[in-house]
C-alpha cells in the first residue's frame, strides 16, 4: 500500500517474505493442484486527483490454479526444480474513489485476475531415509499478471463499460516460499501436500479511457496437493543364482550331505508373496534334492526377516509372514512339513545395517537351510 494510501491521507508498512518445493537423487517430474485461500491486489492510482479515481486494495481469496515442473535431487538433501504455473480468481475490488465520479457513471464493482509465472525453486528435504520428509525452500522468477477491476460504469441501454480503473497486462520480478510434507507411496512416487506464500511487486496497469495508470502488487498464501515422480529408480537386486545341480554321469556314489541346500527368497516391499524369480529358487533347490535317489530332506529351518521401514511390531508380523509362505511352498512341493521349523527375526539380523525406516531390499528376505540324508 502506497500512493492509495497517501490519497487517503494515512501511512502503513508492507513487508514480505518467501520460500518453495520435492527427493529421490536424480531427474522428477511434479504436478500440483493450488487453492488460494487467501490474497491482496494492491492497486494504487499514479495520480489521486482524477476524478473517479479507483483505491483501495481488491482481495483475490479464492484462486483456483495448477503447477508442472522438472527437478533434480541431489544426494545431500537439496534439490532444484524448475515450475510452470497458472491461476485464477475473481478479484473482490473495493466501492471507494477518490474526487467523486465522472458525469454519467455509475457504482458497479467488477475485477478478475489471471496469473503465470515460472519460477526457479531450491528445496531441502528433511528425513530423507523416512516415508514422511518435510521440506522447505525458496523460489525466484516472473510472474505475468492479466488483471481487470473497477468500480463505476458508464450504461447505455444494455451496453455497460468500465468508468475507472483498469485492464491491462503486466510482467514482473516475483518470489515465494514453500513448506511442505511429502509421503513416499512408492520408491518413485511422492504424495506432496504443502502451503506456498507468493509474491510479485512492481505490476504497472494503464488505466481504462485514458485514466491514470496503476502500480499493483500481489501476494497469495496458496494450499498445495501434488505428486513427485522420480525417474529411474533402481530396481531391486536380483536374488543369487541357485546352486548348481548335480550331475550323476560316472560319478562316484553321493554323500547325501553334500546336497544340504542354503539359499535366500528376497520379497518386494511390504509384501510377503512369492516373486517368480523366488520362486524359481525354490523349485532349484527342491529338484537338486529331489534328483538324487536315496537322499531324502532331514531338517529344514526357515528365518524370515525385513527391512527396518515400518514399525517393528508390524515388521515381526511381516516376517513371520514371509516364513510362512516360503514353508508352504516347501511343502506344495512335497517336503514333509514335520521337518520344517520357522523363526521370525523382525527388523533384526540384517542381511545389510542401515538406520531406522530405510526400506533396503537386501533385507527383505527369507534365509532356507536344508539337511540331507
Amino acid at each position: 500500500m502506497k500512493k492509495t494510501l497517501m490519497c487517503a491521507t494515512a501511512a502503513a508498512a508492507f513487508a514480505s517474505a518467501g520460500f518453495v518445493a520435492h527427493a529421490e537423487d536424480g531427474w522428477y517430474a511434479r504436478a500440483d493442484a493450488t487453492y488460494g485461500f487467501s490474497g491482496q491486489f494492491d492497486h494504487d492510482p499514479a495520480d489521486c486527483d482524477v476524478v473517479g479515481t479507483m483505491g483501495g486494495t481488491s482481495d483475490a481469496d479464492e484462486t483456483i490454479g495448477f503447477d508442472l515442473g522438472l527437478g533434480y535431487g541431489f544426494d545431500n538433501g537439496f534439490r532444484l526444480e524448475g515450475v510452470g504455473g497458472y491461476g485464477d480468481d475473481d478479484l473482490s475490488v473495493p466501492a471507494a474513489s477518490y474526487n467523486g465520479a465522472p458525469s454519467g457513471a455509475v457504482p458497479a464493482t467488477a475485477g478478475n485476475l489471471q496469473t503465470m509465472e515460472l519460477m526457479l525453486n531450491g528445496i531441502y528435504d528433511f528425513n530423507r531415509e523416512g516415508e514422511i520428509q518435510p521440506y522447505v525452500g525458496l523460489g525466484l522468477g516472473v510472474l505475468r499478471a492479466n488483471a481487470k477491476a473497477n468500480n463505476l460504469v458508464f450504461t447505455n441501454g444494455t451496453d455497460v463499460s468500465a468508468a475507472n480503473g483498469f485492464s491491462d497486462s503486466d510482467t514482473g520480478f516475483a518470489y515465494q516460499g514453500l513448506l511442505g510434507l511429502g509421503y513416499k507411496v512408492s520408491d518413485q512416487l511422492t504424495l506432496d501436500l504443502g502451503y506456498r506464500y507468493k509474491v510479485a511487486e512492481g505490476l504497472d496497469f494503464g488505466g481504462v479511457h485514458g485514466g491514470p495508470n496503476y502500480d499493483a502488487d500481489y501476494e497469495a498464501h496458496l494450499a498445495t496437493v501434488g505428486m513427485r515422480f522420480a525417474f529411474g529408480a533402481p530396481p531391486p537386486p536380483p536374488p543369487p543364482p541357485p546352486p548348481p545341480p548335480t550331475t550323476t554321469t560316472d560319478a562316484p556314489e553321493v554323500v547325501c550331505s553334500s546336497l544340504n541346500q542354503e539359499f535366500v527368497v528376497y520379497f518386494e516391499w511390504d509384501r510377503a508373496d512369492l516373486t517368480s524369480q523366488a520362486a524359481a529358487v525354490i523349485d532349484q533347490a527342491v529338484a537338486n534334492i529331489n534328483g538324487e535317489a536315496g537322499c531324502a530332506p532331514n531338517t529344514v529351518s526357515i528365518a524370515g526377516h525385513t527391512d527396518t521401514s515400518g514399525a517393528s511390531a508390524y515388521n515381526q508380523r511381516l516376517s513371520q509372514r514371509r516364513a510362512d509362505i516360503v514353508a508352504s511352498a516347501l511343502a506344495s512341493r512335497g517336503i514333509d512339513s514335520s521337518i520344517i521349523t520357522e523363526e521370525a527375526k523382525g527388523e533384526t539380523d540384517l542381511a545389510k545395517a542401515t538406520r531406522d525406516g530405510v526400506r533396503e531390499p537386501l533385507n527383505r528376505r527369507s534365509e532356507v537351510v536344508i539337511t540331507v540324508q
